[in-house]
């Protein structure tokens, strides 16, 4: 629960920021707390990669959208890919 609420804290400020990378990288993370929190069972690298993607996200230019994007795909790639293994 914790997790949760930390996740929609950090979503609500990149929405106050209006930083859309940021928000993307947020909503997924919510998402993913949401879909698997409640039985307990967050994957630890998971969780990493999204606060990774944030920190990132965070230290690089707002002009630099090309590499801001591929950070964005990148977390979607692999939590698409985590949800897959778990089915």
């Amino acid at each position: 629960r914790a997790m949760l609420n930390r996740a929609k804290t950090i979503k609500q400020l990149a929405t106050q920021v209006r930083d859309e990378q940021l928000i993307s990288t947020t909503s997924s993370l919510v998402g993913y707390v949401e879909a698997v929190g409640a039985n307990g069972n967050m994957d630890v690298q998971v969780i990493k990669i999204h606060l990774d993607a944030v920190m990132s996200l965070v230290h690089l230019q707002d002009n630099d959208d090309a590499q801001r994007n591929a950070i964005v795909q990148h977390v979607q790639n692999l939590v698409q890919k985590k949800f897959g293994e778990n089915l």
